[in-house]
């Protein structure tokens, strides 16, 4: 058990470090994200029925290689908050969006899915349900 566990240390060191070498990919250039930054007043309809306004601010983090959607950004004690991170994957061309909010890691919130360019739209197909 040591033993593996040194092994899974020593590779995990290993292949970060070559992949720090290798360094980031160059700035992800893409029109329908550039269109997400900014700051947005966003009305959702939950499933209950019930409507939630949020503050949200678009920019683009890590390098420029996903945009963060800040809900409950600039709000006083938001009664939700969720950091959202968008970004395309090139080699199966494909956007992947990982949500995190205030409900906790009960499931991990990521989808993938393609643009439609037709209705300028993304469709990132069935967002998974949180285990209750």
């Amino acid at each position: 058990m040591f033993t593996t566990s040194r092994s899974a240390i020593v590779l995990l060191v290993f292949g970060t470090a070559i992949l720090v070498a290798a360094g980031p990919p160059p700035a992800l250039k893409d029109a329908f994200l550039d269109n997400l930054v900014g700051d947005w007043s966003v009305t959702r309809k939950m499933s209950n029925g019930r409507t939630i306004e949020s503050t949200v601010r678009g920019e683009w983090v890590l390098k420029h290689q996903f945009i963060q959607l800040h809900y409950g950004a600039g709000e006083k004690g938001p009664e939700y908050e969720a950091l959202v991170f968008i970004g395309f994957d090139d080699a199966a061309k494909s956007y992947v969006c990982h949500w995190v909010d205030i409900f906790g890691a009960t499931t991990l919130e990521s989808v993938t899915g393609s643009l439609i360019r037709s209705c300028s739209a993304s469709n990132f197909g069935s967002i998974p349900r949180r285990a209750r």
